[in-house]
């Protein structure tokens, strides 16, 4: 692409060039330098907006794993959110290559910490699972989905490996058995909080042991 008329820049609009510029060049094309020409202007305009490559490619992962949020329905059981958004996840990586090495390497946002644990686990917790497994069950989801897209390279390798597999099959194997897995911990949760309410409501512990004074 050749260089484009200056225009007037925003965060939202260096973030769409970024992208469009990741599916034309990949990830080794994206630099400030070859977004500068892009849009043209200089590459110090864009330190209005990103201080660094490290806070632009911060704010892409963050956006990418907004979009595949976005995408997910209302739903009425934990595991079909899951589902969802692993596949969303999925798809935004097989379109965009790029996408999955970004969200593997960015460094968190300053001030993201300040987004809360209980703001990420929403979308799970409000169907009662607790918020720890929460978290862990989307972390586990999302690196299923990161990793997955090193098994969807191009050419010869790609070749290679549909031999040995369908990689939608293998991904949906896979991501349906991950979630069993925290479903099945979730249940035995459940049951172990059922047997400790029991004991404490008779002051034993677990082998019949007084807790209580």
């Amino acid at each position: 692409m050749g260089t484009r008329v200056a225009q007037p820049l925003d965060r939202a609009t260096v973030l769409r060039e970024a992208f469009a510029l990741l599916d034309e060049r990949g990830f080794s094309g994206l630099s400030l330098r070859s977004l500068a020409d892009r849009l043209g202007v200089q590459a110090p305009a864009f330190y209005w907006h990103f201080s660094s490559k490290a806070e632009l490619l911060g704010h892409m992962s963050a956006a990418i794993y907004r979009d595949a949020r976005t995408a997910v329905q209302p739903c009425d059981d934990w595991t079909t959110w899951l589902i969802t958004y692993g596949r969303a996840l999925r798809q935004r990586f097989s379109s965009q290559p790029g996408a999955a090495r970004i969200c593997a390497i960015a460094q968190p946002l300053e001030g993201e910490v300040s987004i809360t644990a209980a703001s990420i686990a929403e979308p799970l917790t409000q169907h009662s699972v607790a918020e720890e497994l929460a978290l862990d069950a989307i972390a586990a989801v999302t690196s299923l989905a990161i990793g997955w897209s090193a098994y969807e390279p191009q050419g010869t390798m790609r070749s290679y490996l549909e031999d040995l597999m369908d990689f939608d099959e293998s991904f949906e194997v896979g991501l349906d058995a991950l979630i069993a897995g925290f479903k099945a911990k979730r249940g035995a949760v459940h049951r172990g909080s059922r047997r400790s309410t029991s004991e404490r409501a008779d002051g034993r512990g677990a082998r019949g042991v007084r807790i209580l004074p």
